[in-house]
């Protein structure tokens, strides 16, 4: 059985999180990237950040989103643009898997430190 990944794109605007869709909310399954987002399918790979849940200020239509995938979600997380920009995709040869997402993102910011813009995400199985 295979694994997908739901991402959610939010941006901070004025002190909440708001749903801002740049893509599809589902995308390939690319399990280096998994492993690299959330250490999930990919053991060989050491995550951005360990899997933190979903975040307490969640946007409206993402908790929706969330509340509707009830147990057969798993593994939620969150990393804002800065922490994606920590890895350099490229090298990792994960650069045509990600650049819409990072590239959408970084249209979203209007902070210099990238960190109003996340992604919000889980996976199923």
């Amino acid at each position: 059985m295979g694994c997908d990944i739901h991402i959610y794109p939010e941006k901070l605007t004025k002190g909440r999180w708001i749903y801002r869709p740049i893509f599809g909310n589902e995308e390939p399954r690319i399990y280096r990237l998994f492993g690299i987002l959330a250490g999930v399918r990919d053991p060989e790979e050491s995550p951005i950040a360990s899997p933190r849940g979903l975040p307490g200020n969640i946007s409206e239509t993402t908790r929706a989103e969330a509340d509707e995938w009830g147990p057969d979600m798993h593994t939620p997380s969150w990393l804002t643009l800065s922490e994606l920009e920590t890895r350099d995709w490229k090298f990792l040869r994960l650069w045509e898997s990600i650049k819409y997402l990072i590239w959408g993102l970084g249209e979203l910011s209007e902070s210099e430190d990238h960190k109003d813009v996340r992604i919000v995400f889980w996976f199923d199985n």
